[in-house]
């Protein structure tokens, strides 16, 4: 009987700090996706996995997974992540929240190795 109440107990703790801005975090990743920037033009270039994640501090970081047929310059990623930060900083002028800052875009190819960049805002 302890370890089942000392287990509910745990089970409730972390729901409570899991989730935090999971609102925020779909609504930004919604509006990203619906209106990610034109990185390249006339390429072909496909998000496989895009994930947002909110700290409870209000930092923002951002995952982009390209797909392995997406017609990318690795050598560009730095535009990549630079353009995809505008388009961020965007967002979050209108949603209005000064809490909310960008600190880290991580991009990389799906199936390729070694081609992973992370990029601090």
């Amino acid at each position: 009987m302890k370890k089942m109440a000392s287990a509910l107990f745990f089970l409730i703790t972390a729901s409570v700090f899991a989730g935090h801005y999971d609102k925020e975090e779909n609504m930004i990743e919604n509006k990203l996706y619906n209106n990610f920037p034109v990185l390249e033009e006339g390429k072909n270039i496909n998000i496989q996995e895009l994930e947002v994640d909110i700290e409870k501090d209000g930092r923002i970081e951002v995952e982009i997974e390209f797909t392995r047929d997406s017609q990318i310059d690795k050598n560009n990623y730095k535009n990549y992540a630079d353009k995809v930060a505008a388009s961020l900083n965007e967002i979050l002028k209108e949603m209005n929240n000064q809490n909310f800052v960008l600190t880290k875009i991580e991009i990389d190819t799906s199936g390729i190795s070694r081609d992973k960049e992370i990029f601090r805002y």
